[in-house]
């Protein structure tokens, strides 16, 4: 991954070396920061792994717990458990290092990590410290970069580099405290947008990492009245939109919106569970985004192109020259996926749709050419059309014109079942299977 990389004035982070006694021993180092954001979370690629060994644990008499004789993480600093299980940590503020509440998913019980995030932290925190700026009730993202080989990424000197971001609670938003681009390096939630970004749509890309934080720390965030009525109220919108219109641009059925909402009003008085409100509002402020909500050219069906046409559309030599002899199917069956694929963008609920008319056209095709077949091999067996004069060449015109009809039909019916399987195997069944099946066809590439 590409960064926007500064270095924030004279922030300093620890490398630790080790002494001959075997203490540590922590030298201070310059540190280059990096902005990211909560699209970019490697909580799913940490590749953290253990040995493979028969597993066991001493358990002290009388013992109510087994955490006690476990890793003990640094003062003030607490640990969570995110519920798909992977633990994180977070610094309630104000602190002596920092005024904000800090999050991190990197491993605190390890000596080395914890020193150099502690300096990471201090180094953020002496940067807003020297502006007017009050972060208030934000929060602070800190993440060590890493190379290839899982290692601490550093400078020759020892420069340790780090990502961070800031999140603000109030206006539902992340930021950073420094100038920075806001494009497809900086936020992955931009992979299905192009053109120039609005304040508007860069709003609305913020509010969408926003979400996406939340998804990735959801044991930290507080449930106000307000944000559940803002919740409920975005479901019910997409809700009517997708019941009023059947080109809704939003790539979710009702009943999967139905069930959205009966989780979120299902768990309106939970105190410590608040996924949901992440999740799913994170993937709806994705869709607002995709569909330039806000902007001049919002696309308010899924079949409308927002983007203007620079090159004329070319088919392939082959597909103008076979189209007329198998009687304009294939520019039909073209003419259907086009409608699908809008300035670059399939939604993926339409494109499992029309897997699904294609195979049960294709079962069509196999069950009607199986009928053809069957009844051609019983004209050929009645004996009023193998006389004497045709026994021997069955050459008469009824048997040439059934064995020409029975060849065809068979052939329909060995490229119906394969063509019936291709599809059920090849249907794509996530957004990223989508996308390889697309540039696989010689006519999507660019």
């Amino acid at each position: 991954m590409q960064h926007n990389t500064t270095n924030l004035g004279h922030v300093h982070s620890t490398r630790i070396s080790v002494s001959e006694d075997g203490t540590t021993i922590a030298e201070s180092r310059p540190c280059i920061y990096h902005p990211t954001s909560p699209s970019y979370t490697r909580r799913y690629n940490l590749n953290r792994t253990i040995k493979d060994e028969l597993p066991e644990c001493q358990i002290e008499p009388f013992s109510t717990s087994s955490t006690q004789n476990c890793e003990t993480l640094p003062p003030g600093w607490q640990r969570y458990v995110h519920p798909e299980g992977l633990p994180y940590f977070s610094l309630p503020g104000p602190s002596d290092i920092c005024s904000m509440r800090v999050v991190t998913e990197e491993w605190l019980y390890d000596p080395e990590i914890f020193a150099v995030v502690q300096n990471a932290i201090k180094g953020i925190h002496d940067k807003i410290s020297r502006t007017s700026y009050d972060p208030g009730d934000s929060d602070l993202f800190v993440d060590l970069c890493r190379d290839e080989d899982c290692k601490l990424s550093q400078e020759t000197g020892g420069r340790a580099h780090c990502e961070y971001y800031l999140v603000n609670h109030s206006n539902r938003r992340i930021y950073w405290a420094e100038k920075v681009i806001l494009n497809y390096k900086l936020s992955q939630l931009l992979h299905n947008v192009r053109g120039k970004l609005s304040g508007h749509q860069a709003d609305i890309c913020l509010e969408a990492e926003y979400w996406t934080n939340w998804d990735n720390f959801p044991n930290l965030q507080k449930k106000k009245s307000d944000t559940y009525d803002y919740v409920v109220e975005t479901i019910l919108d997409v809700m009517t939109d997708i019941v009023s219109s059947d080109t809704s641009a939003f790539g979710y059925t009702y009943e999967e919106l139905q069930k959205r909402l009966e989780i979120v009003r299902a768990g309106k008085d939970c105190k410590s569970s608040n996924w949901h409100i992440g999740r799913f509002m994170k993937e709806i402020a994705s869709e607002r985004l995709r569909n330039y909500y806000g902007a001049k050219c919002a696309r308010l069906s899924r079949d409308q192109a927002v983007f203007e046409v620079t090159e004329p559309e070319e088919l392939s030599i082959l597909l103008e020259a076979m189209s007329p002899l198998l009687f304009l199917i294939p520019h039909a069956q073209l003419q259907r996926v086009k409608t699908l694929i809008v300035d670059q963008t399939v939604v993926m609920l339409q494109w499992n749709k029309l897997f699904d008319q294609l195979q049960e056209e294709w079962n069509h095709t196999v069950l009607i050419a199986t009928i053809i077949l069957a009844a051609n091999c019983a004209f050929l067996a009645i004996p009023l059309f193998q006389g004497a004069d045709f026994v021997d060449t069955h050459s008469s015109p009824e048997q040439v014109a059934s064995y020409v009809s029975l060849t065809t039909s068979l052939f329909g019916l060995v490229l119906g079942m394969v063509m019936y399987r291709h599809h059920k195997t090849r249907k794509p069944t996530n957004p990223d299977e989508l996308v390889g099946f697309l540039l696989c066809s010689s006519y999507f590439k660019s």
